[in-house]
């Protein structure tokens, strides 16, 4: 009786996954619910020789802008950034803030795609006349299995229909 109750609300509640991404320095850190995850590991695996075919880039990104995801089933996102920047030069350092705020609308555009935003929060610091990079990303996406579920088969249905 308790599974009977108990499985359809994990299925249908949303769950937070806390995500946080670090570069300071030239060293960059993951976090995964505040575990970092080492990136040592990952780059001393052995690669496999194999060949594989190499599709356009192109494919399948009008695949994922032709899949049309209603607002309900994309997951939630709460997603707050940090940087904080400089260069030798100021004027570099001024030009640079330019070009990053002309960014953030395709960054949010590009986001908006896959995710519902619940709130988003940019911070961007330049420092004048000193040589750094400190880059943080926190982030909060609430999941729910039936839409991951439903999303999957929806993309499998879509890759299967333009023959990928």
């Amino acid at each position: 009786m308790f599974i009977l109750i108990f499985v359809p609300i994990i299925i249908l509640c949303p769950f937070p996954i806390k995500f946080s991404l670090e570069y300071l320095n030239g060293n960059l850190k993951i976090y995964i619910f505040k575990k970092e995850i080492s990136l040592n590991k990952i780059k001393n695996k052995k690669k496999k020789n194999y060949k594989r075919k190499r599709k356009g880039f192109t494919k399948y990104l009008t695949l994922f802008n032709n899949l049309n995801l209603n607002t309900f089933l994309k997951p939630n996102l709460k997603i707050e950034f940090f940087l904080q920047y400089g260069f030798e030069e100021a004027h570099n350092t001024a030009l640079f803030y330019g070009v990053i705020q002309s960014f953030i609308p395709f960054i949010n555009k590009l986001l908006l795609n896959f995710f519902n935003f619940k709130k988003i929060k940019y911070n961007i610091y330049p420092c004048f006349n000193e040589e750094l990079i400190h880059f943080k990303i926190d982030s909060i996406i609430y999941v729910n299995i039936v839409k991951i579920i439903y999303m999957a088969i929806k993309l499998f249905n879509k890759i299967k229909s333009s023959k990928y």
